[in-house]
């Protein structure tokens, strides 16, 4: 594969010794490339959504 996106994520970016959890790895070029979306939709719609209080146990 020419290129290779890996999801990381920090749960608390406060905690310096906080756990970093993997997502997934993608191998697809533009995999999720939403052109029909305008900038301001998405950012209005991310805007609705918050995982400041979701927590997982891995």
């Amino acid at each position: 594969f020419p290129e290779l996106r890996v999801d990381l994520y920090n749960l608390n970016p406060e905690d310096e010794n906080g756990k970093i959890y993997f997502g997934e790895l993608t191998f697809t070029s533009l995999g999720g490339l939403m052109t029909y979306f305008t900038p301001e939709f998405l950012k209005k719609a991310g805007a609705l959504f918050s995982i400041k209080d979701f927590k997982k146990k891995v």
